[in-house]
């Protein structure tokens, strides 16, 4: 019983250490996505990938962080300007952590490259939240396209 209780707490003390990564997670992925006006197949599908492949979603409900990243896109779609605000501020928390900063970064431009073409206002989108998160876009797109 103790044992299934601090279990139950390690995963609780997680959650919440994450919150914020899993938010900025979320904001960049709708950025980017949303960054080409029309969100293909290709680019939601690369999304669902990305996020499949963190181990972080696997401390939260799956059907949770779907629910708020459509909210975080649908409030793209209905104002962008002021999401686009929230959105960044939410990124922003994590400027001051390089790794994790690396790391979303790399989550953009793999969301952005989704369809093999970038297209201006993506391009403008990676340049802006490399600006929000101190990052020289030019050392970001070198590492990744080396790799």
């Amino acid at each position: 019983m103790a044992l299934a209780l601090t279990e139950k707490l390690r995963l609780e003390l997680e959650r919440y250490r994450n919150k914020d990564f899993l938010k900025a997670v979320l904001a960049v992925c709708a950025l980017s996505a949303h960054a080409d006006p029309k969100i293909g197949l290709a680019t939601r599908y690369r999304v669902d990938e990305v996020l499949d492949r963190l181990d972080l979603i696997q401390l939260f409900d799956r059907a949770k962080v779907n629910e708020v990243l459509d909210d975080y896109i649908y409030g793209i779609e209905q104002d962008p300007a002021a999401a686009a605000e929230i959105l960044h501020a939410k990124i922003q928390r994590l400027s001051g952590d390089h790794k994790k900063a690396r790391t979303l970064l790399r989550i953009a431009y793999l969301i952005i490259i989704a369809d093999d073409l970038i297209t201006p206002a993506e391009q403008a989108e990676f340049n802006r939240l490399c600006q929000i998160l101190a990052i020289d876009p030019a050392l970001v797109t070198k590492g990744l396209e080396a790799a």
